[in-house]
């Protein structure tokens, strides 16, 4: 049968051949390793994530924990929010020669179910002690979510010198009742 046949119609068929084999070998093998390599990584991610919930969970709760120990000394001393981070911050600034250029009061914007209340001031001192006083009201007090931070650079005029400030936008989200 094949012996009619020229070298460019063999190796037209062998080439035939090979790709029907190739195909057969990709859909009766292949594809069944593939699918399961996918569910084996899908599965891992899984027993990685379980191995690590109660972890996850303790943290959470010690967070949620110095979050109410937090809403409780904010209730047991009558203060509101702004009060509370007034003091905060001025006694940041007293501790690390910050100058407490702005303090207005805030932005109140009022939804259905939710209040927004905007603290936005102005300190003026160096980067580091800048920084610090953010992360200080990020993670040690939270007295509010740091929403951005602007930092400028600002000419006096009288002392003809430059002067580094850090505009602070923190924002307090309260449930109406």
């Amino acid at each position: 049968m094949f012996e009619n046949l020229t070298y460019k119609k063999k190796n037209q068929a062998l080439a035939l051949g090979l790709f029907v084999f190739l195909i057969l070998v990709y859909f009766l093998a292949i594809q069944k390793t593939i699918t399961a390599y996918k569910s084996y990584t899908e599965n891992k991610e899984k027993v990685d994530n379980a191995n690590s919930a109660p972890q996850k969970v303790a943290y959470y709760k010690k967070k949620l924990a110095d979050i109410e120990n937090i809403i409780k000394r904010q209730q047991g001393s009558g203060m509101d929010n702004q009060q509370l981070l007034l003091n905060v911050v001025s006694d940041y600034c007293n501790q690390n020669d910050l100058v407490l250029k702005e303090f207005p009061l805030p932005v109140i914007f009022n939804d259905k179910d939710y209040t927004i209340e905007t603290n936005i001031f102005e300190i003026q001192g160096g980067f580091i002690k800048l920084v610090n006083l953010v992360y200080e009201l990020e993670q040690k007090t939270i007295v509010g979510k740091v929403m951005s931070v602007d930092y400028q650079i600002k000419k006096n005029y009288k002392t003809k010198s430059y002067a580094l400030t850090a505009i602070i936008y923190l924002q307090n989200i309260k449930k109406n009742k």
